[in-house]
């Protein structure tokens, strides 16, 4: 296990106990991210409290440039930290009715402030149509990698410590980790040939090939974006790999793939936006793509991510969550396992489901 990694799970030969286990901690995971469970203990008074806590965070918007220059970035970014976990405690006894009166009264105090930061901008506007494209993986990565260049993008000084404030956000952490994550996990599997659905730009490739340059390696891409697929040609182009792209419906792409096809295949951010019986059929498809002694690898997002509020008022960026079971049930109709791994990154922002085929 790598240091950025908090937590593994073996259900090779302990599904029953596992299950069994993590009864307690399933049960308060539902109960703090339930989505329309309300606390009967709650009233309408939670609604008040969370707006305050918004009035709070737009006056430290109003004046964080000479906040920062007083005080420092991480005193003031620990504010707006604290005053956001303070909006998500509120926001967890809420219904769906309530939840929408606070954020569009989040909305309308805060996105005059947050939409000026490149990056929080990019995310609400959605130049492509949908939340967590490969232009925002990019922003992430460039951020997170090459800050002295990218952190501090926007549209007014106040915007760029917005920007820099979302970058060092668990989110964006969690992303900049999942890049290497996946490297590490394909340079483990040792692979003849590999997938990659809904590829995006392929940043993990590029990390990949940097040690695999003379290493053969098959890779077949697969995105509905033509410009993903363009964007990871370029960085792709002088890796050394044998490259294949796939332009089209990534459904109808991935229902073409032939049995025994690939040694490993991993969707590093797909499944987030499809709900569970559609996620258990296409893990089926993929899973018979898989060659005997392959592996597949299936990222999606944890219930206990602690950037949910920022991504969804801010980005409008929903994503669907799924606990420990529920993501074990992605696999649950599958034969031929011989182990299955659950690991959770340090950020309780995404889990890997790692299986393995006899």
């Amino acid at each position: 296990m790598t240091p950025d990694y908090a937590e593994s799970v073996d259900t090779s030969a302990q599904g029953e106990l596992l299950a069994e286990s993590n009864k307690v901690v399933l049960k308060a995971e539902e109960l703090a991210f339930g989505g329309g469970i309300k606390n009967a203990a709650f009233d309408s008074s939670g609604i008040f409290t969370a707006q305050n806590f918004v009035l709070d965070l737009e006056r430290i918007f109003e004046s964080i440039v000479e906040q920062v220059e007083l005080n420092g970035e991480p005193i003031i970014f620990s504010k707006i930290d604290g005053l956001l976990k303070q909006i998500q405690d509120c926001r967890y006894g809420f219904d769906e009715k309530d939840d929408l009166k606070l954020k569009r009264f989040f909305q309308n105090k805060i996105l005059p402030y947050t939409n000026q930061s490149e990056f929080c901008g990019y995310s609400y506007c959605k130049p492509r149509g949908y939340a967590g494209d490969f232009g925002a993986m990019e922003l992430i990565w460039k951020g997170r990698t090459l800050p002295h260049e990218y952190r501090y993008r926007g549209d007014s000084a106040t915007g760029e410590l917005i920007n820099a404030f979302t970058l060092d956000s668990a989110n964006c952490r969690a992303n900049e980790h999942r890049v290497n994550f996946l490297s590490d996990l394909i340079k483990e599997a040792a692979p003849k040939s590999i997938a990659s659905i809904g590829c995006g730009s392929a940043i993990e490739l590029e990390l990949l090939a940097r040690e695999w340059s003379t290493r053969p390696l098959e890779v077949c891409l697969f995105d509905q974006d033509v410009d993903a697929l363009n964007a990871a040609q370029d960085r792709l182009s002088s890796a050394g790999l044998d490259l294949r792209f796939n332009h089209g419906n990534i459904i109808k792409s991935i229902l073409k793939i032939g049995e025994n096809s690939f040694d490993f295949i991993y969707s590093s951010g797909m499944f987030d936006y499809f709900e569970q019986e559609s996620a258990q059929k296409l893990v089926r498809k993929l899973w018979s793509a898989i060659k005997p002694g392959g592996r597949i690898c299936i990222t999606n997002a944890h219930p206990a991510n602690p950037t949910r509020l920022w991504m969804e008022y801010v980005g409008e960026w929903n994503l669907v969550y799924r606990n420990l079971f529920q993501i074990l049930e992605v696999m649950d109709d599958e034969i031929g396992i011989s182990e299955v791994r659950i690991v959770k990154d340090k950020f309780s922002v995404y889990q890997y489901l790692v299986a393995s085929k006899r």
